[in-house]
């Protein structure tokens, strides 16, 4: 029987890492993205059975449906004047799927956004990202009463030990009704013999390669007012935000961010 695991991400929170965690577990087959299945549906044509990568379902297990999370005003109109599609999408699949929703402080991902933009000869303009954060804690509160999500915050458990580490997947797959106990992988290991290896490297995917940047290592020393020089309209955008952004974080476990009053 078909079933789905909903994985929405804002940009540059871990979401290869998470994605792959997840196609660990053997009933995991297929994985599609969100834009992908809303061209199917919305054509009307049936949902391929063949199961294949970025493709489509899988007949007999379990399919990731992943999705970067836009800006909804975006894409108002798109189906009915002064309503986004995608926002009621979210809503349904949030309500009525296994979710799960990786996060890491907000002014990392926007000094790997800029870094990526930059080599790739980008705008820079990265606050665009500060507003989907708040879209999205904004969202994920109002829909706490009739949905409970998963909260992956990677970048804490890079500083936890690692059977906090191993614990916290455990939970996540538990969450979204993958069985971990006792589960055997084609390979013949044991599934949690594998998540020890992954919970003891922790390693990202999809990460650039090379010595630590500037900015990462001035997030480091706690170099703030660097930070106001050099990314201020993001900065600006951040501190805008924190009302809504640090409430939402802090349930997380995460305390004294550099852009935080």
């Amino acid at each position: 029987m078909n079933r789905i695991i909903y994985v929405p991400t804002i940009q540059h929170t871990g979401t290869w890492f998470l994605l792959e965690v997840l196609k660990m577990h053997p009933e995991v087959k297929a994985l599609i993205e969100m834009h992908l299945l809303k061209s199917i549906t919305l054509k009307g044509v049936p949902i391929p059975q063949t199961m294949y990568n970025h493709e489509s379902f899988s007949p007999d297990g379990v399919t990731l449906v992943h999705q970067h999370i836009p800006l909804w005003e975006k894409t108002v109109g798109l189906y009915s004047p002064g309503q986004s599609m995608d926002s009621i999408l979210f809503a349904g699949m949030v309500c009525a799927c296994p979710t799960v929703l990786p996060l890491r402080d907000p002014l990392l991902g926007l000094l790997t956004a800029r870094n990526r933009r930059a080599k790739n000869s980008l705008d820079l303009d990265t606050t665009f990202l500060v507003h989907i954060w708040a879209q999205t804690a904004r969202d994920f509160m109002a829909l706490n009463e009739v949905a409970r999500p998963y909260y992956f915050p990677i970048d804490l458990l890079s500083k936890a030990d690692v059977g906090i580490r191993l614990a916290c997947m455990k939970e996540m797959m538990e969450a979204c009704w993958l069985p971990v106990d006792g589960v055997y992988l084609d390979n013949g290991h044991l599934l949690l013999s594998d998540m020890m290896v992954i919970a003891r490297e922790w390693g990202g995917v999809n990460v650039t390669k090379g010595p630590l940047d500037m900015k990462k290592q001035r997030y480091i020393d706690g170099d703030t007012e660097y930070f106001k020089e050099k990314i201020p309209a993001e900065w600006e955008e951040l501190r805008k935000a924190e009302p809504l952004l640090r409430p939402f974080l802090e349930r997380f476990g995460y305390t004294n961010l550099l852009w935080w009053s």
